[in-house]
């Protein structure tokens, strides 16, 4: 039975399983440390199941638009880290109110370090920013 890309089924799932987790470690990581200003000693429960909260909506999100023809344009590190900034902002606005003066600043500064994770983390591992989804097969990433 055939994927998508040439891949399996079960391939493809495994993908986006995966991209799933990442997106949602990403967003998650991202709100906590905007949460509390960057000071990890005031974390609580409460902000973990907020982080935990605006990361699941991210990263399903960026999953089905990794189903569309949005997803499959988007081929190259830089044009990723725009489109996780844009659903991450998009996740936490949504997912709970503001801390900020600025109600909408919050979510955009998280969306802001979602997409500089999603960089530095592909970088200090030595890879390329990966394309937003990963279907295709034997395609190089471009970035």
């Amino acid at each position: 039975m055939a994927g998508v890309g040439g891949l399996s089924v079960s391939a493809v799932l495994r993908q986006k399983i995966r991209l799933f987790l990442t997106r949602l470690a990403q967003a998650s990581t991202a709100c906590l440390l905007v949460m509390v200003g960057g000071d990890i000693t005031a974390l609580s429960v409460s902000h973990w199941l907020i982080a935990l909260k605006t990361g699941s909506v991210s990263a399903g999100l960026f999953v089905l638009l990794s189903l569309t023809p949005l997803g499959r344009f988007v081929t190259n590190g830089l044009a990723t880290a725009i489109l996780i900034t844009l659903v991450t902002t998009l996740a936490d606005y949504v997912v709970h109110p503001g801390h900020f003066s600025v109600q909408s600043l919050e979510a955009i500064v998280t969306g802001l370090g979602a997409g500089a994770i999603y960089l530095i983390v592909s970088d200090r591992f030595g890879d390329k920013p990966a394309p937003a989804t990963p279907d295709r097969k034997n395609e190089p990433a471009n970035g």
